[in-house]
């Protein structure tokens, strides 16, 4: 994978802490401690990049590096 990392954000802070794109498909990643943390609605984000967004945590971490 030809992964380019980036991090998105709007001029309304809507924020994704980390975005792959890579192969022609968008990944965000939201990074927080707390393993039950609520993913925030990025329908902005999912609509424009056609992405999935998902939750890194302290517990999953290893499966993303």
């Amino acid at each position: 994978m030809n992964a380019h990392p980036h991090f998105w954000r709007t001029v309304q802070q809507q924020k994704i802490d980390y975005v792959e794109n890579g192969n022609g498909i968008i990944t965000g990643y939201e990074i927080k401690w707390n393993p039950n943390a609520k993913l925030k609605p990025f329908s902005s984000f999912k609509e424009t990049y056609s992405a999935d967004v998902r939750l890194i945590h302290h517990q999953n971490f290893r499966e993303f590096l």
